[in-house]
């Protein structure tokens, strides 16, 4: 089975053949559909970066991190 790039895979559902690119699934069996509109946009990075994040085994350099404004208040 392959998952097509930028596809979504709703939490329970059940894949049971290969997904397209850009699709959503859902359901038990797993049914394809359209991506949603509000799916189908670029990844913010700042969105993947978390409160307590300091530090990756792949960020070669601390200065290179997009720290958030107020990282320091957080802790």
């Amino acid at each position: 089975i392959t998952i097509g790039r930028g596809s979504f895979i709703a939490a329970g559902a059940v894949v049971t053949c290969d997904i397209p690119p850009r699709s959503f699934v859902k359901g038990c069996p797993g049914r394809i559909e359209p991506l949603p509109e509000k799916l189908d946009v670029e990844t913010d990075k700042s969105l993947s970066i978390q409160t307590r994040d300091l530090w990756h085994p792949q960020t070669p350099d601390l200065e290179t991190v997009d720290w958030p404004d107020d990282w320091a208040e957080s802790w």
